[in-house]
């Protein structure tokens, strides 16, 4: 089932939000009815029959940022999304947010793909490749806090 959900879900995307090379970033989740457990969502989105297609198909290289957990139909789902290709990109770090009003009921589960086509509004935090190298002991701030 992984498999055909991976496919069904980047079509999908790749539809809505203009073809594989206008996506930039990505992510995964699922919402377990109250009836399952989280395993039976980390059995269809975190093996490589879902995100390795996923990715595959959505053109990516990074690891597939996701959010799961087990609720009552109506839950919100707040799935993370970062950049396919560059993690270190802070400019893509940003969520977005799944409901579905009627699911999942005690024994479904709701998988979400999702994913943007560029960065927050107004991004300015730089990325992880360009940071100084900052440690506690540095820091004024911290100074006689211990571990």
């Amino acid at each position: 089932m992984a498999p055909a959900l991976a496919r069904t879900l980047t079509d999908a995307l790749i539809d809505v939000l203009g073809g594989v090379t206008a996506i930039r970033a990505f992510g995964k989740g699922a919402i377990v009815g109250t009836g399952g457990e989280i395993e039976h969502a980390a059995a269809l989105i975190h093996t490589p029959f879902f995100g390795n297609l996923f990715r595959e198909f959505l053109d990516g290289e990074s690891i597939i940022c996701f959010a799961d957990t087990r609720a009552e139909a109506g839950a919100s789902l707040v799935v993370p999304v970062w950049h396919k290709t560059v993690a270190a990109t802070r400019d893509y770090y940003q969520t977005i947010t799944a409901r579905v009003a009627d699911g999942p009921r005690p024994d479904e589960i709701v998988v979400v793909a999702a994913a943007s086509t560029g960065p927050r509004p107004r991004a300015r935090i730089g990325d992880r490749t360009t940071d100084p190298v900052v440690h506690a002991q540095d820091i004024e701030i911290l100074q006689g806090v211990t571990a």
